[in-house]
């Protein structure tokens, strides 16, 4: 438009020259020049403030991807002192784009601050989740409803933690500088999937709820469990028909086994009807802890059943199913168990030995040290963990599917009753610490045989076969007149071995008796 305006003052400037016939008149060239001038100074503003802005843009180049609060600070106070030096010539589009710039270097301060509130506060929550594992991991925590009770808030805060991370600061965890957290992240998701997991294979959630925390997870979002919640109540009458339907199969199942214990039915096992009197003593203890469990399962569900309810279903249905006294203890072994390394060798996987309690307090104490890394049954490769380990990876591994197969099983039950994996274990050591045991003598060889002054020597000695003994290096010297040959080899340790023999004046050949030597003799 500005410049419509001057395109008509020009030309009707022209005008009134023509018709004065073409002279000029001094007032109106001087207007004309003062435009002129006008014209030039406004293009050459514009061109600076132009120059003005590619200079900040090229000054805040990287204020998102800048992660150092040092290194934004200066980058911020560079680009101030120059915006204050040029403020005072800049346009208003000019100033306006330079205040957005400057509030980008504060909200790319608050980003990195959150950033770091963020990540300190990791460690705390893997703090407590390491305290809810360990608690998981002690006998019969999964059977408290506080612990799933805790579960499950661990879970909420979890969720919530990790969402906000993930949501605020997305870009920067996809980044390779900060992968490692982004993946400790997805570890803490990982655990707590774990954990809701054992706490559904214990009833104390349904299904539903279960699959509500899973896409709770999925989505990163507190909406599907929130929702759950809201509707449990209208659910419940499916709750209460889900949980009754396992309450009955679960008692069948348990009356079943209590009947068979007590040798008033068979049972069909390996297709072949089996009393109880039939079983060996590990087999009769393996049904009285599948029994046991049930039990526990039964009073699990009851008790959710009660809270929908508000009475029990054990009470009105089977007030006598569970005896009042403890059950019976598990018998007895029929025969002496196995102790000696030959008699351990010759036993199959399932039957009973004695493990000696120095392997014994190995074993648990490297899975203490697996399981304070992160180990979990979601995770069983134990790839950083196992690495220089020989024989561990297999029996942890065994040892977690055995959980599966039933929760109540201890460590010390478990590798009691796998001579198999034991042997296997105690064979890979053996060869692991004489390899140890090679090399210590190896290197204890080189230190010595170092030691010597004799340049030539110490290269015949390394380059040759001397060590172990094996046609050891063969030197001659004279020692007060006699003439001896001194052979260089090494000792079962590592050490440097030399031995003399002398050789015969008369016959000119070395005796057969050899005598021991030293270094000191050798060098003197």
């Amino acid at each position: 438009m500005a410049q419509d305006m001057w395109t008509m003052i020009n030309r009707e400037l022209a005008k009134i020259e023509q018709s004065r016939g073409g002279r000029g008149d001094p007032d109106i060239d001087a207007f004309k020049q003062a435009m002129e001038y006008g014209t030039q100074q406004r293009e050459w503003k514009e061109r600076k403030n132009l120059q003005r802005q590619q200079i900040m843009s090229e000054l805040t180049r990287g204020t998102s991807m800048t992660f150092s609060e040092k290194d934004l600070t200066r980058k911020k106070e560079r680009f101030q002192n120059y915006y204050n030096k040029h403020k005072g010539s800049m346009d208003e589009t000019t100033l306006e784009m330079g205040q957005f710039m400057l509030d980008d270097f504060d909200i790319q301060g608050e980003k990195n601050l959150d950033f770091t509130k963020q990540e300190n506060k990791l460690e705390s929550m893997q703090t407590n989740m390491v305290n809810a594992l360990k608690e998981f991991d002690r006998m019969d925590a999964s059977q408290n409803e506080d612990y799933a009770n805790k579960v499950k808030d661990l879970n909420e805060e979890w969720l919530d933690y990790v969402s906000d991370f993930k949501k605020t600061h997305g870009d920067r965890l996809s980044l390779k500088p900060f992968q490692h957290i982004d993946s400790q992240l997805d570890k803490g998701a990982q655990m707590n999937d774990f954990l809701l997991g054992a706490i559904r294979d214990d009833n104390y959630i349904d299904d539903a709820e279960h699959q509500a925390w899973k896409d709770s997870w999925e989505s990163l979002s507190i909406e599907p469990i929130s929702v759950y919640k809201q509707k449990e109540a209208a659910s419940n009458a499916f709750v209460l028909k889900s949980a009754s339907k396992q309450l009955v199969e679960n008692i069948e199942q348990y009356q079943s086994l209590d009947s068979f214990a007590k040798g008033n039915i068979t049972m069909k096992i390996d297709d072949m009807e089996t009393s109880w009197d039939q079983l060996d003593a590990p087999q009769q203890a393996a049904y009285l802890r599948q029994q046991k469990q049930l039990q526990k399962q039964i009073k699990n569900l009851d008790k959710n059943y009660s809270n929908k309810l508000g009475k029990s279903y054990l009470d009105e249905m089977h007030p006598d199913l569970f005896p009042s006294v403890a059950p019976p203890p598990d018998p007895s072994p029929k025969v002496k168990v196995p102790t000696e390394k030959e008699e351990i060798e010759e036993l199959k996987a399932g039957e009973e030995f004695k493990i000696p309690q120095g392997d014994l307090d190995t074993l648990k104490s490297e899975l203490a040290k697996a399981e304070k890394r992160g180990y979990t049954g979601e995770d069983r490769s134990l790839v950083d963990f196992i690495k220089g380990r020989a024989g561990y990876k297999k029996i942890f591994n065994e040892y977690e599917k055995a959980k599966d197969r039933d929760s109540s099983i201890t460590f010390d039950d478990f590798i009691s009753h796998r001579p198999d994996l034991y042997s296997g274990w105690k064979e890979k050591e053996g060869i692991k610490k004489s390899k140890e045991s090679k090399s210590k003598a190896k290197s204890k060889f080189r230190k010595e045989v170092g030691k010597l002054k004799d340049s030539g020597l110490k290269y015949d000695i390394m380059s040759g076969k001397g060590y172990k003994g094996a046609v050891p290096i063969a030197k001659s010297k004279k020692i007060k007149g006699k003439e001896y040959m001194f052979y260089f080899s090494s000792n079962d340790d590592g050490s440097l071995r030399i031995d003399k023999v002398l050789k015969n004046k008369y016959t000119g050949k070395y005796d057969e008796d050899v005598i021991k030597s030293s270094m000191q003799e050798w060098e003197a």
